[in-house]
């Protein structure tokens, strides 16, 4: 018997020691697996508050997006693009930290709490992708009831860029041009 509890306590230690190799290896990769984890950090921030930004349409409705495939989506402008472009006659470029989301919704009258997917561009800092107005683009989609970031959506996601390089007279965004032509002059 002794025998047997020694040869588990050896096993569960050889199990528990590759566990924590196993999480040492993940923390340090690319990844920040980490990071995914914290509720507070600021990419889950943006999550849960996207639609408490500025609508683009008056009244928050919602409107289908031809380039991204005709789904109903409702669009939102975070307070530092709201402010640039309320306070400037031309606001492009937007300034760096700009973000705007693009939540997928079911159908008109569906709150963009319950968004199936959520798209994000984000403004960088000068340099991050100067031929592409240094955006960065982000997808969020609903598993098991919360939105999270899909990791195989990379920052400078070539299908994005491709569609809003179209739009390089708007800093590679319509949606602010949408915005501002509905604001009272």
């Amino acid at each position: 018997m002794i025998k047997r509890f020694k040869c588990e306590k050896k096993f569960i230690s050889r199990g528990i020691l590759f566990l924590v190799f196993a999480g040492v290896t993940l923390a340090g990769c690319g990844s920040n697996l980490s990071s995914k984890v914290d509720a507070n950090n600021e990419e889950n921030i943006r999550l849960k508050d996207y639609f408490n930004w500025t609508p683009v349409l008056k009244g928050d409705k919602a409107f289908p997006s031809a380039g991204h495939g005709g789904i109903t989506v409702k669009s939102y402008i975070n307070p530092i693009a709201k402010t640039h472009v309320d306070n400037s006659e031309n606001p492009f470029p937007l300034p760096e930290g700009s973000e705007l989301a693009k939540a997928v919704i079911s159908a008109e009258g569906t709150s963009s709490k319950d968004a199936t997917r959520v798209y994000f561009m984000r403004k960088e800092k000068a340099g991050f992708d100067s031929a592409n107005g240094d955006w960065s683009y982000a997808l969020a989609t609903r598993v098991n009831g919360a939105l999270v970031f899909d990791p195989s959506v990379k920052p400078r996601e070539a299908l994005c860029v491709s569609c809003h390089s179209k739009f390089a007279e708007f800093d590679y965004v319509k949606t602010i041009d949408i915005y501002k032509k509905q604001k009272p002059m």
